[in-house]
This record gives structure tokens, C-alpha cells and sequence, in this order.
């Protein structure tokens, strides 16, 4: 499927800078083309403007909480693989992320490794949900 033959894109939106930089640079270096914003308007923007393989998101960001992120998102591509990546782990956060569509839910911090793989899962998920339409 010529979708893919490209670099796969993944957005991630997180308002601390340092969680961003590390993310940009561990996804960058594994090939992958990243975009990123620092508050959910943006990011929903973003991902209107382009063709998005998976999102990263935290719950607390500026402007408007990464729950309504994640329903802004799935208004617009109800397939779309959202990865929640938050400090607040709390078992109510993760069941209403969960329920309301995130593909899955890391706490910080968190190995690369695991989040590497969890993005991974989530590309072959994308590409499994397109091949199906």
C-alpha cells in the first residue's frame, strides 16, 4: 500500500518541553518523521493538516485536557492509534482514556523501549484498519 511507503508520521503532544525534545529525538532517530505541539488546539490542528499514523499525547496539557484530545481526534479519524503518555496514573484516568478510544496508556517515566514498541503495535493496527476499508 503506497501509504506507508513513506516514513511513518507520528505527532506528539505534550506541553513539557523536555518530555517533547526526548520524544522527537528517540522517534527521529528510529526513522520516523515527528511533528509535535505543545497544547491539544495545535495538535488537533496539526493532525487536520496532515496524514498522521499514531498520536502520543499526555492528558495534562494547555488548553484543553488530553481527553478532549483524544475525542477531537476521533472525530476526525475515529481509526487513528492514540497513545496516552501521562505523569497521572491513576486507575480512573486510565479506564476513561481507554474507554473513550486510546489504543493504550504509559505512565512517565517510561522505557524507550517500551514506548518504541508500543508505537510500533500501534502503526500495524493503522495499517491493518486501512487495509480493511
Amino acid at each position: 500500500m503506497e501509504y506507508f511507503k513513506d516514513n511513518h508520521r507520528i505527532l506528539i503532544i505534550e506541553d513539557d518541553e523536555i518530555v517533547l525534545d526526548s520524544l522527537k529525538y528517540i522517534f527521529s532517530k528510529k526513522g520516523y518523521n515527528v511533528m509535535t505541539a505543545a497544547d491539544g488546539k495545535t495538535g488537533i490542528q496539526i493532525f487536520k493538516e496532515n496524514n498522521i499514523d499514531v498520536v502520543i499525547t499526555d492528558i495534562k496539557i494547555q488548553g484543553m485536557d488530553g481527553f478532549d484530545v483524544i475525542k477531537g481526534l476521533q472525530c476526525i479519524d475515529p481509526d487513528i492509534p492514540i497513545i496516552v503518555f501521562t505523569g497521572y496514573n491513576t486507575a480512573k484516568n486510565r479506564a476513561r482514556a481507554l474507554k473513550i478510544g486510546a489504543f493504550h496508556y504509559l505512565t512517565k517515566p517510561c522505557d524507550n523501549k517500551v514506548i518504541v514498541a508500543t508505537v510500533k503495535k500501534a502503526i500495524d493496527y493503522r495499517k491493518f484498519s486501512i487495509q480493511k476499508m
